[in-house]
């Protein structure tokens, strides 16, 4: 019966309860001729403008594909986008309202009748970020991504399985990084005694042209002896120069002793050649390999002295140890966790299985199989037969571990074989969940979890989802979603001409950049509305970005502090000076690329590409002022090619002009007083800023949005017909006052999160 009365409302029967209205909408009577007069002509099924193709709405039963279109067709309509304001013919506001109407109707009535089709998500190799994270909870070792090629992006986000490629040059960078990790997190024991690194005076290279004598270097003049040693670890270690001097002049010899070019001590040589002396510093180092230096600093030479042992001072270098590291070295993170496991003696292959066990299981997301894990612990035994210690076996099957598919990809398995969409197994449902939240591995709690079957239910799933977002490391949502879905990766490329914006540098930029960030984890954490991010009243600054908006500036050792806004500056991302900043050009402010910023980031209505030969005008200059820009705008609108989109994308971006390119408040350039006026396209009038503000924290759209955006990062891959009814049912159960938590609970429920479709 209920899908009867969808068909009803598509072929013509009219549809009732579409609120207090006149007449319901009919389709013959009403919507047919409107799609013929205002519609068919730009969005028929030839060569459909911007994909809308409403031949799909005509066609009788509406599939997936059909219910789309209608959801696109009242979005353009409610947008006043369609019909272009160019076009001669125009609906009444009656007429609008009616076929808006009509539509949300068969979208209400169409509700849970589109089969269940969770979708398949390609499999994906782990982001760099992701690789990152994922190191770091595993082993405590820190990885820069700048080692890696940046990941491309889709849909807006860099963990997409569709655009994640893995080259040649990933392969190479994962082996080598790998390595360096296993070295770092699982290095040798230290000795019982400190070892000590000599180097002799053969083995010591002179700056001077006569080097060394007798297996001594000998400085006749300021200079030095030097050479290196590599050190295994930071710590603290003891470095000790063996030398004598002859003496001249009123002073005694001064020896000047440095460790990575920093000098480290200056001494007094008083030793002779028969009873040369040790001159001993100690000092924190780092690992590596460390350039140590011995200098002879206050040279004298009087050849005419009546004594002829006092007319030449001269240092002599017998030798430079360096020994240490004198502490304890402290356990890393992985050996806390897999030491006490090592049974320390019997056979290997045994021994490798146990210590290895647990890293694995952890490292590769999932319950491991004797025989996988066997083939790891053979590397360990491998290596122990080749002379080389057990030790040094395990960092060979760490790294093996680390570059093997099953870390560097998220391997899903369920709804592989048969008929029916299949509930993911509970391992893979982990990951999608941690790398979501977390952008990183499962922990074990979470892991132990999965293995229970826990996550299998709902209940199980947003248990562990409030778990996780109560965890810190959920702060990853505001530093890769928030910093992805609103660009702020972008702001280290923002390049402003000083000429015009001066004041703009790194550090501004990172504190921009904070900023957002705080205000996004804010509105998480303190289960805000979610419109809160465009409505907001507090934002945070620290002393660099208080200077830069002329607001009283914390003390320097408060950092971020929460704080008002100035007057007239918006609330959320509109007021901050990562979004003005990221949408303006070297020069000056530029209305379009912020109207269209809001349009795809905040609203998910992005505009098409222009049409070929309307991106400019022929003899355009760059504007020099506000008003010159303003003008210039106006007469791209006029063209009934860019009129469509310009109208609302410009009506967006000039109500932002009071405020320069680096986001500085601003009421006069060089054109005199700044005009933040416009219209939108359905007549409201925009006075500014905080007028904007308003009209997109009531906009049920920007809501929708943010759905969209957190569902493409939660799942991995682009939204299909059948997402985009699903989720705008679940955005229209949503309240106005919906937060975050609330839209990640209802996304990780969802069929396309815990479900995949079969292969075909």
């Amino acid at each position: 019966m209920h899908r009867r009365r969808v068909l009803a409302c598509v072929v013509g029967l009219g549809c009732a309860g579409l609120g207090a209205q006149e007449r319901p909408a009919d389709f013959r009577l009403d919507v047919r001729p409107f799609l013929a007069r205002y519609c068919e002509t730009c969005h028929g099924p030839e060569d459909p403008e911007a994909g809308l193709d409403l031949g799909l709405v005509l066609g009788g039963p509406l599939d997936a594909d059909g219910l789309d279109a209608v959801l696109d067709f009242r979005d353009a309509l409610r947008s006043h986008e369609m019909p272009p304001k160019a076009e001669d013919a125009q609906p009444t506001a009656g007429e609008r309202e009616r076929m808006i109407a009509w539509a949300e109707h068969v979208l209400d009535l169409a509700a849970g009748e589109v089969p269940v089709d969770p979708g398949r998500v390609t499999m994906r190799r782990l982001s760099r970020f992701e690789y990152a994270n994922a190191v770091r909870d595993l082993t405590g070792v820190a990885v820069d991504v700048t080692e890696f090629p940046a990941d491309d992006l889709g849909y807006g986000f860099d963990n997409v399985g569709e655009v994640l490629t893995l080259s040649t040059l990933h392969l190479e960078k994962y082996a080598a990084v790998a390595g360096r990790i296993a070295d770092e997190a699982w290095p040798d024991p230290d000795p019982d005694e400190p070892p000590v690194r000599r180097l002799d005076g053969e083995s010591l290279r002179s700056s001077l042209e006569r080097g060394s004598s007798d297996g001594v270097v000998v400085l006749f003049t300021n200079g030095s002896a030097s050479g290196t040693v590599d050190l295994p670890r930071p710590g603290p270690y003891r470095i000790r120069v063996r030398a004598h001097a002859t003496q001249a002049g009123p002073e005694v010899a001064r020896m000047a002793v440095l460790a990575a070019g920093k000098s480290i001590g200056e001494v007094s040589v008083e030793a002779g050649a028969g009873d040369p002396a040790d001159h001993v510093f100690e000092v924190d180092l780092v690992a590596g390999t460390l350039l140590v230096e011995a200098a002879f600093t206050n040279d004298f030479y009087a050849p005419d002295h009546p004594d002829r042992s006092r007319r030449d001072r001269n240092l002599f270098v017998h030798a430079i140890e360096v020994e240490g590291p004198l502490d304890e070295r402290p356990a890393t993170q992985l050996e806390e966790w897999l030491r006490p496991l090592d049974p320390v003696r019997g056979r290997v292959l045994p021994r490798a299985r146990t210590v290895l066990g647990p890293f694995v299981r952890r490292a590769w997301r999932r319950d491991v199989s004797r025989a996988e894990l066997s083939r790891l612990a053979q590397v360990v035994d491998d290596a122990v037969d080749a002379g080389e210690s057990f030790d040094a076996g395990l960092r060979w099957a760490i790294q093996a571990a680390l570059v093997s598919p099953h870390f560097l990809f998220r391997i899903e398995t369920g709804g592989l074989d048969g008929r029916e969409p299949e509930t993911l197994d509970d391992h893979a449902l982990a990951s999608r969940l941690s790398f979501f939240l977390w952008s990183s591995l499962p922990d074990e709690d979470l892991l132990t979890r999965a293995g229970a079957g826990d996550l299998s239910t709902e209940a199980g799933i947003l248990e562990a989802t409030d778990r996780l977002l109560a965890d810190p490391r959920s702060d990853a949502l505001a530093t890769n979603f928030a910093g992805q879905w609103l660009e702020l990766r972008g702001l280290g490329e923002v390049a402003p001409d000083p000429h015009f914006h001066a004041g703009w540098d790194a550090a501004l930029a990172s504190s921009a950049r904070r900023e957002t960030e705080l205000l996004f984890l804010t509105t998480l954490r303190e289960a805000l509305p979610a419109t809160t991010l465009v409505d907001a009243d507090f934002t945070f600054v620290d002393a660099r970005l208080a200077a830069h908006y002329r607001i009283p500036a914390p003390d320097a050792d408060d950092g971020f502090v929460r704080t008002r806004p100035p007057e007239g500056r918006p609330g959320g991302v509109l007021g901050h000076a990562s979004f003005l900043a990221l949408t303006s050009n070297p020069t000056r402010t530029s209305p379009v690329r912020r109207g269209r910023w809001i349009l795809d980031n905040l609203l998910d209505d992005p505009p098409p590409p222009p049409p070929p030969g309307n991106d400019s005008f022929a003899g355009e200059v760059e504007p020099d002022s506000a008003r010159s820009l303003r003008e210039q705008m106006e007469r791209h609108r006029e063209r009934p090619a860019c009129a469509v989109c310009h109208v609302r994308m410009d009506a967006l971006g000039l109500a932002l002009e009071g405020f320069d390119g680096i986001g500085a408040a601003r009421t006069r350039d060089t054109g005199g007083a700044i005009d933040t006026g416009s219209v939108l396209p359905d007549g409201r009038a925009l006075r500014g800023a905080t007028d904007l503000q308003h009209v997109l924290a009531t906009d049920p759209a920007f809501r929708r949005a943010l759905l969209r955006k957190l569902f493409v990062y939660a799942v991995g891959r682009g939204i299909r017909p059948t997402d985009a009814l699903v989720l705008e049912r679940t955005a229209a159960r949503l309240s106005e006052r919906a937060t975050l938590l609330d839209m990640i609970r209802a996304i990780v429920t969802m069929d396309a999160f815990r479900r995949r479709s079969p292969a075909h």
